[in-house]
C-alpha cells in the first residue's frame, strides 16, 4: 500500500510517513470534544486540518480524509513491524485494514492531493518517533 500510495501521488515518498507522527506531535493541537472524542488540529499551508484520532471519528464528517489516510497508513505499517507479542489479533487487524481501505477511497475522492502536514527542510533530518502523545 505504501508503494501504491507513492505511485498514485497520495504521499510524496515512503520516508514522509516515517516523520508523520513527529510532525503531528510538533505541529498538531489535540482537541477533546464534549462527548469525549479526540481530534487533532494541524496547521498546513492554507489553513488548519481537523482529523479524528480514533476508530469512531477518523473517517467521520469533518475529519480531513487525506490526513486520516496518512495516519492510518503509518499506523498499519507500525503494527506490521511490531514484535509478535504486542501485535493485534487477526480480527482486530482485519477491522483496521478495512478502515484503512475506506480511508484510501475517501482520500482519493477528496480534492486534497498534496501532503497535508508540512515536510521539514531537507537539512533537518528527523528520526522516526514513537506514537502521538
Amino acid at each position: 500500500m505504501f508503494d501504491e500510495s507513492v505511485r498514485e501521488e497520495i504521499i510524496p515518498n515512503r520516508g514522509y510517513l516515517n516523520r508523520l507522527f513527529k510532525l503531528l506531535d510538533e505541529k498538531g493541537k489535540p482537541v477533546a470534544t464534549t462527548n469525549g472524542s479526540i481530534w487533532m488540529d494541524v496547521p498546513n499551508a492554507n489553513a488548519t486540518s481537523h482529523v479524528g484520532l480514533s476508530e469512531s471519528n477518523v473517517l467521520a464528517h469533518g475529519s480531513e480524509p487525506h490526513l486520516a489516510y496518512e495516519i492510518l497508513l503509518e499506523r498499519t505499517d507500525r503494527l506490521l513491524k511490531s514484535p509478535k507479542h504486542s501485535r493485534e489479533t487477526i480480527l482486530e487487524f482485519e477491522s483496521d485494514w478495512s478502515i484503512l481501505q475506506a480511508a484510501k477511497s475517501k482520500s482519493a475522492d477528496s480534492p486534497a492531493s498534496a501532503a497535508t502536514v508540512p515536510t521539514p527542510p531537507a537539512r533537518d533530518p528527523v528520526k522516526p518517533s514513537g506514537e502521538i502523545r
